[in-house]
């Protein structure tokens, strides 16, 4: 893959990287906040677990549901997540030490957040799409 270059150079004063520390900042708190998200639906998960296992098959089939899409969320946030956190650490690592490459590699870690999340975004909505137009068919059918 070609690589292209040019002269031009992108510098910042005092104050902008200030606000890019304090953006950063920001991200770290929700990615930190996305952890402990996380965590209390890992632990919602153990308990209907322990709930299903002491309730028996019968009594926990309601549950089901729940076990499979709780993981099934679980994977699907960690990987936004992680990226947004790794965006803000390098970012205050790359300013910190005055690291264009540390700030490049924070860059890539928000692009493939957005990245992520705006192909999740395409995907939920084509489900909404699909959601909507089957209950319309469903309504029809048991109009009837």
């Amino acid at each position: 893959m070609e690589q292209l270059t040019n002269d031009r150079s992108i510098t910042f004063n005092e104050g902008e990287l200030n606000m890019l520390v304090s953006a950063a900042k920001w991200t770290k708190y929700l990615s930190i906040l996305g952890f402990i998200g996380i965590g209390l639906y890992a632990l919602i998960f153990i308990f209907l677990l322990f709930a299903v296992a002491v309730a028996g098959p019968r009594a926990g089939a309601e549950m089901i549901p729940a076990l499979i899409i709780i993981p099934i969320f679980v994977c699907i946030y960690i990987a936004p997540v992680i990226s947004l956190y790794k965006f803000s650490s390098k970012t205050i690592e790359g300013v910190q030490f005055m690291n264009k490459d540390i700030l490049l590699h924070a860059f890539d870690q928000l692009r493939s957040h957005f990245r992520y999340v705006g192909i999740l975004t395409i995907v939920m909505l084509g489900l909404y799409v699909l959601i909507i137009f089957f209950a319309v068919i469903a309504g029809i059918a048991m109009a009837l």
